[in-house]
């Protein structure tokens, strides 16, 4: 409900900061939300440090969730920064003693979120706690290995004498790899690439 609201928002003319904290409260007591969190979700009112974060990926969108003490009382501490959140968190279970469940609901997070935060700082340092790419990274059927067998096939006869289906059916017989069509055209096209 508050999404709904917030694209509204961002369509809205407003003129002034006094209209704006005016809509935020509309906002909030519409969506039953506290005025803060509409506050912390507009786009419009995010400072130089907030983009930045955001541009890197380590902006927590759930700041607001933040409970800790040290990120209400102090300006150092700032629940936006998602690394500063994790670090944090790992440093009061390890250095402080204290119980991951009452930690990680301090900072917001599942116990899971937590204990992979710590295994990520432990095996990784700092960098490790930075976000990382989501999705799969590099092709899982096209590996080094076959894009070397594709290219040593390519390189054996004419490449302009042979055409797609007949290499594929070529990496069928004497490789056994069953490969779609597009994935070897677009194999073929990064091989150029890198040759060129």
């Amino acid at each position: 409900m508050t999404f709904f609201f917030l694209i509204y928002y961002r369509d809205l003319p407003l003129t002034d900061a006094a209209d704006m904290s005016s809509f935020h409260l509309r906002v909030a007591r519409r969506s039953r939300v506290h005025p803060e969190e509409v506050f912390m979700r507009d786009p419009h009112r995010w400072d130089a440090k907030s983009r930045t974060l955001r541009q890197h990926g380590a902006l927590n969108v759930h700041a607001d969730r933040v409970t800790d003490p040290a990120f209400q009382n102090d300006d150092f501490f700032d629940p936006r920064d998602l690394v500063q959140v994790k670090y944090e968190m790992v440093r009061r279970v390890r250095k402080e003693g204290r119980p991951a469940t009452e930690v990680a609901k301090a900072f917001g997070v599942s116990r899971p979120t937590l204990y992979h935060a710590d295994a990520a700082l432990t095996r990784e340092g700092l960098p490790g706690l930075l976000p990382k790419k989501r999705g799969p990274h590099g092709g899982h059927k096209i590996t080094a290995a076959v894009a070397r067998i594709i290219a040593q096939e390519l390189a054996a006869d004419d490449p302009a004498a042979r055409g797609i289906p007949e290499l594929l059916a070529l990496l069928r017989e004497r490789h056994c790899l069953k490969i779609h069509r597009r994935t070897l055209e677009r194999a073929i096209a990064r091989l150029k690439k890198k040759r060129l």
